[in-house]
C-alpha cells in the first residue's frame, strides 16, 4: 500500500482542504457531484471525529474540478494530537451506480499558542 497524503492542522486552528478531482487523469466539472468527508481517529471507530455533508462544501469552482472543505477551528480545538484517517467520497451523478473515494490521513499538531 502506498503511503497516504498527509495534511498537517495545528490544533485550534480552522483550514480549508482543497481538492481536485479528476476522472481517468482529466479534471472535470463536478458541479452535479455529491460529496462528503468523513474524519475518524482509528479507522474501526464506529461513528465520525467530524463530517462534512455536501451542503457544507465549497463548490465555487467545481466547474473546474475543484471543491473545498473546512475543518473549523472549533473542531480541532477538541481533537488531540496526531493522526485521523479521512476519506473524501464523491457520488459520480452521471454513473449513478459509481462512488469514488480518497483516503488520506490528518495530521493534528502542537501549535505555540493554543498547546
Amino acid at each position: 500500500m502506498s503511503k497516504l497524503q498527509t495534511i498537517e492542522i495545528k490544533r485550534g486552528e480552522g483550514k480549508w482542504i482543497s481538492f481536485t478531482i479528476k476522472r481517468n487523469g482529466v479534471i472535470y466539472d463536478v458541479s452535479e457531484n455529491v460529496f462528503f468527508l468523513g474524519v475518524k481517529k482509528d479507522i474501526s471507530q464506529m461513528g465520525y471525529e467530524y463530517s462534512i455533508s455536501d451542503s457544507k462544501f465549497d463548490k465555487t469552482d467545481a466547474s473546474a474540478g475543484v471543491v473545498r472543505a473546512n475543518i473549523p477551528a472549533s473542531q480541532t480545538l477538541k481533537m488531540v494530537i496526531g493522526d485521523y484517517v479521512s476519506e473524501l467520497k464523491t457520488i459520480i451523478t452521471n454513473d449513478k451506480d459509481v462512488d469514488k473515494s480518497q483516503t488520506f490521513i490528518i495530521k493534528i499538531i502542537t501549535s505555540v499558542i493554543t498547546g
